[in-house]
């Protein structure tokens, strides 16, 4: 038993290991249903999670599916006026991207 003033290991691993057990990528939204997110996606107004870490995207039909395309096609005909959305990233053609877990 140790005493009181030793410090105890984490059994743990360290925050920025986490990569080595998780490998995470970005998805374009074709190919995102049935993936597993790995950030949480947040559209505002009204800045209500609508993904969060270790959800399932649902299919390709489904109503989250649905909603980030037009939201996407929004912001593709209107860049001016582009949606915010935390947790989705635009590529370089203005497409989204959300961070999923590989596999």
């Amino acid at each position: 038993m140790a005493h009181a003033g030793a410090r105890r290991r984490s059994r743990l691993p360290e925050v920025a290991g986490l990569r080595a057990f998780f490998d995470f990528h970005g998805e374009r939204l074709s190919a995102l249903p049935g993936r597993i997110a790995a950030t949480t996606v947040v559209v505002t107004p009204p800045g209500i999670p609508m993904l969060v870490p270790g959800e399932a995207t649902g299919p390709a039909g489904g109503p989250l599916m649905t909603y980030l395309r037009a939201l996407e096609d929004f912001d593709l005909a209107f860049p001016d006026l582009a949606t915010d959305i935390h947790g989705a990233h635009r590529d370089e053609h203005g497409r989204y991207q959300v961070e999923v877990v590989a596999g």
